[in-house]
């Protein structure tokens, strides 16, 4: 029911009893006037609009009732839940477990949701949210009712602790997935099987392969019933055969027929024996007074009975007649036609010589039964006698000292260095050919013997059994390749292996696969010129020596490696990077490649992208050259490199004219002019040069100026060359 406030009873009070009019008194200026307004009711609600909250809505006045509609009804400034007096609020339902479903038990009445509530009041679980309408019961094991409709899907009639969902017979508590299976028709345990071989109480049946009602009881069954082929006695000694078995017959075949475990002779059931007739002689032929039956022969018998003296193995039909002085043959007649031949024995050792014989029963005195002897004036001659070097057939084999007991050992020579191979001899009284009497060679192929010098080739060059041992390389590529030597630095070598040219070289085991030997150094203002006209032009060609190699960045170098170690690489060092190329040399040293040159010549200079350059650390422009050029800028020769080749890095070298020697860039067109950048020039000695316009003078590596193109120096101070 809506109350009306006091306050309006009171204002109804002073309207008109008509509820019309109100009427008052309007001031103006300095007199008073009595005005009439007319107070409105638009929606013909009982309240004008000095009463009513919203005149343009009948339904909305001060004695209207509060609903939930977001409105104030009833023009007390409250709205909805706000409002105390609001007529028709809805139950709201607590939500504990926040899974949409609330509990009947718990409800609150509102227009909106308080928090943590909602419309629904059919949890049955409110502080689970597993558990409220539509939850999924998929497992049959859980008697929990998660969709909250009064059942679940566990039942569990028999009690034994099994679902009706996990077993096979609910009814039944001996049946489960832990019954024990019996032999009662019945799946006890739940398997998709019934009575199968597992039952506690199955019987044993015996594999029957052959059909005669006696099992193998090496084969058999667990089984309720008699499986096919299969029987419950398991005698059978034989199953693969139906006459073996208990009761059958015992004959003379070697098989225990009657499976009693006794065979023939050792039955005493046997049947179907033979007689067999005593062999007291052993010839092979019995004599009539002693016999027994038997499936087998026992011993000392045989199946005849026909020999005419059982004590004499020399007598029986069939025998040779010998002169004995027995009837051999058993035809009743003695030593008729039989003589024997013998053979005088000279020499006495027992055999005889078959050129000289006689016939008679007996031995006659001083002779044998054999004519084996090949000389039988010397009783060391024979078939049993050793074979000796001498030369002679000594055990009458009809060959000469072969296998002689004083034979020499001979090995094999393979390499013809006088040493044998102790794996591959021969013995022979004389020496074969491709042998030697001494197996000391520890390699027969190469010439490897004992004093040889240790070649560093991985093997075992003079035979001490170790490899390698203190040999001598012939390069750094050699002392690398053999691991003598793999770090940076210097390395004693010897590249005719003579033991006589012996030097120290600088090795770089690093660079581009490492293996490289210094030959030469180019070393700006050093103080010297050793490259340069004149002195240079001997240098080049020869097989001088001059400077240390420990500090050849600091002044000009060249070793013996120059003109003694071969190679097939080249590289170019400095201050800036290494460039290295393939077989410049193609197997051959240095020295050889510089007088091979014509007096204009250039080698291995490359431009970007060239397949000779293996690897380079330099520096240079896109339309650059790297390179090792030799030739001689004084001659009438061109040498020209065609475009600009600015920022090349190489080394240049003139073999036999003034020139520029050392690391260096090449400028524009050759034939225009060189534009030198650090170039360590030696050429002091030369002042003017045809091709490649005037030198300053002196030294040409602070300031150049070739036909106008200036020179610009850089840090290059030495550069080096190094063979692999």
């Amino acid at each position: 029911m809506k109350r009306t406030s006091l306050a309006l009873l009171l204002l109804g009070a002073c309207r008109g009893t008509d509820g019309a009019k109100e009427t008052g008194s309007v001031e103006t200026g300095d007199s008073s006037v009595d005005t009439q307004v007319e107070a409105v009711d638009a929606d013909g609600d009982g309240f004008d609009s000095t009463l009513d909250c919203d005149d343009a809505d009948a339904s909305i006045h001060p004695d209207a009732a509060e609903t939930c509609d977001g409105v104030d009804n009833d023009c007390d400034g409250l709205v909805d839940d706000a409002d105390v007096d609001v007529d028709d609020p809805q139950p709201w339902y607590a939500d504990l477990d926040g899974d949409g479903y609330g509990n009947a038990a718990s409800s609150t009445l509102a227009c909106e949701a308080p928090a943590g509530s909602v419309a629904d009041n059919s949890d049955c679980d409110d502080l689970n949210p597993a558990f409220h309408p539509g939850a999924e019961e998929s497992d049959c094991t859980d008697p929990a009712d998660y969709n909250c409709d009064g059942s679940v899907g566990f039942a569990d009639e028999d009690a034994d602790g099994f679902a009706a969902c996990e077993e096979c017979d609910d009814a039944a508590a001996s049946v489960s997935p832990l019954g024990t299976e019996v032999c009662d028709g019945v799946d006890n345990d739940c398997d998709g099987a019934t009575d199968e071989e597992d039952a506690v109480d199955a019987a044993t049946w015996y594999a029957d392969s052959d059909a005669d009602g006696y099992g193998d009881a090496a084969l058999s069954e667990e089984a309720c019933s008699a499986p096919t082929g299969h029987v419950a006695d398991d005698t059978d000694c034989d199953d693969t055969s139906a006459d073996l078995h208990p009761g059958a017959t015992e004959t003379c075949d070697g098989i225990d027929n009657d499976c009693d475990g006794w065979a023939d002779d050792a039955d005493p059931d046997v049947s179907g024996t033979s007689i067999w007739y005593a062999d007291a002689d052993g010839d092979g032929h019995g004599g009539s007074q002693f016999q027994v039956q038997a499936c087998s022969a026992p011993a000392g018998y045989v199946a005849s009975s026909d020999d005419c003296d059982d004590l004499n193995g020399s007598s029986y039909p069939g025998a040779s007649e010998i002169c004995d002085g027995a009837d051999n043959d058993c035809d009743l007649a003695i030593d008729e036609g039989v003589f024997l031949t013998w053979y005088e024995d000279g020499d006495n050792d027992g055999y005889g010589n078959g050129a000289v014989s006689s016939e008679a029963c007996e031995v006659p005195s001083g002779y044998v039964a054999n004519a084996l002897d090949c000389d039988d004036f010397s009783a060391a001659t024979n078939p049993a006698a050793y074979e000796v070097c001498d030369s002679a057939d000594n055990d009458c084999d009809g060959s000469v000292d072969e296998d002689a007991i004083n034979a020499t050992t001979w090995y094999v020579d393979t390499d013809a260095d006088g040493y044998g191979d102790a794996a591959s001899s021969v013995d022979a009284c004389s020496q074969p050919t491709g042998h030697v009497d001494n197996g000391d060679d520890c390699l027969d192929s190469n010439g490897a013997v004992p004093g040889t010098q240790e070649v560093c080739d991985g093997l075992d060059n003079d035979c001490n059994g170790t490899a390698d041992d203190g040999c001598v390389p012939t390069s750094c590529k050699n002392a690398l390749d053999a691991g003598v030597a793999t770090q940076d630095g210097a390395v004693s070598m010897d590249p005719e292996q003579d033991g006589v040219g012996v030097f120290d070289a600088l090795c770089d085991m690093t660079t581009d696969g490492g293996g490289w030997t210094l030959v030469a150094s180019f070393v700006n203002d050093d103080g010297t010129v050793h490259w340069s006209r004149p002195e240079g032009v001997t240098h080049w060609q020869n097989d001088s020596t001059f400077g240390d190699l420990l500090t050849y960045t600091g002044a000009d170098f060249k070793s013996e490696a120059f003109s003694a170690v071969v190679g097939t690489d080249l590289m170019v060092t400095d201050a800036n990077g290494f460039v290295s190329f393939d077989t410049p040399l193609g197997g051959d040293t240095l020295l050889a490649l510089m007088t091979s040159f014509s007096t204009c010549q250039t080698t291995a200079v490359l431009g970007p992208g060239d397949a000779e350059i293996a690897s380079s650390s330099a520096t240079y422009a896109s339309n650059g050259m790297l390179g090792f050029y030799v030739g001689d800028p004084n001659s009438s020769d061109t040498c020209a490199f065609s475009g600009n080749h600015n920022d090349s890095s190489m080394i240049s070298i003139s073999a036999t004219g003034c020139g520029s020697m050392g690391m260096g860039q090449w400028g524009t067109n050759y034939n225009s002019g060189m534009d030198w950048h650090a170039t360590l020039n030696e050429s002091d000695v030369c002042v003017a040069c045809d091709q490649c316009g005037a030198w300053n003078g002196v030294n040409a590596v602070t300031s150049v100026n070739h036909n106008n193109n200036s020179g610009v120096h850089d840090n290059s101070t030495w550069g080096a060359l190094w063979v692999r």
